[in-house]
């Protein structure tokens, strides 16, 4: 679905999907961070009940 929209808006030449384990992907997210890089980060998981 990410993909789709990414595509969809022509967002692909200034976006990055990155999908992987969490904790690495927090440990790059912050990593750029501090680097000063630009990050837009966002996380979603489902609610298990």
């Amino acid at each position: 679905m990410i993909n789709h929209q990414i595509d969809a808006y022509g967002l692909s030449k200034t976006v990055t999907h990155n999908q992987g384990n969490y904790a690495a992907m927090m440990a790059d997210t912050i990593a750029r961070y501090k680097e000063g890089k630009p990050v837009l980060y966002y996380t979603w998981t489902p609610v298990l009940g």
